[in-house]
């Protein structure tokens, strides 16, 4: 307002919307300020705040500055949304046949007795190194292995000699001697046959 050579009244220094639509514009004794909404800074609140710049994801996980917020890319192996969580990889139950330990970004199996593998996917063949002896055949079971020896043997691995004196076969106090899967008898003065079963006659 004009009154002779005095001006009286304050101009609007808002007027031309300084802060534009991102803050809100406080008139002052010919000044401005400028109250900027959330995720804005400057005079006139004309640049975007990052929220980046405080390092809010953890564990090497990439940050995305939006508009007043912030999201972040994780690297392999975490979640969550800073990326503070560890992804268990253990959940799917990778390990088919064994404990499952979890480690960052990535898992480790400890197989049970008689498995092998990543996921403990492989049974371990007992019969590989060829334990059955003298002949005897292998048959693989998991986390063990069972012989089927040849006659003549036993034992786990076949590796004991079937006594077959015992029982005595021989007759008559005939004495028997053991052999690779058979015996002989050495018969007492009157008997012969493979076991003494047969007396001689003596003829006068």
């Amino acid at each position: 307002m004009r009154n002779g050579d005095s001006c009286f009244g304050n101009v609007n220094e808002c007027s031309s919307n300084p802060c534009s639509t991102r803050g809100h514009c406080n008139n002052l004794q010919n000044a401005y300020s400028c109250t900027c909404n959330p995720g804005w800074i400057g005079t006139r609140c004309q640049t975007d705040f990052n929220e980046c710049s405080s390092g809010p994801c953890l564990n090497g996980g990439q940050c995305n500055n939006l508009q007043n917020a912030y999201s972040c890319t994780c690297n392999s192996g975490w979640t969550g949304t800073r990326c503070q969580t560890d992804v268990n990889e253990c959940s799917s139950g990778p390990c088919l046949n064994g404990a499952c330990n979890n480690l960052q970004n990535a898992y480790r199996c400890t197989c049970d007795s008689g498995w092998t593998g990543t996921t403990c996917q492989t049974e371990i063949d007992e019969c590989e190194p060829g334990p059955c002896r003298n002949g005897g055949e292998c048959e693989d079971k998991v986390n063990a292995f069972l012989c089927d020896c040849q006659s003549g043997w036993t034992g786990t691995t076949c590796e004991e000699d079937v006594n077959e004196c015992l029982p005595n076969p021989c007759d008559h106090d005939g004495i028997c001697n053991n052999l690779q899967n058979a015996f002989s008898c050495t018969c007492v003065n009157g008997w012969t046959g493979t076991m003494c079963e047969e007396g001689k006659y003596i003829c006068l």
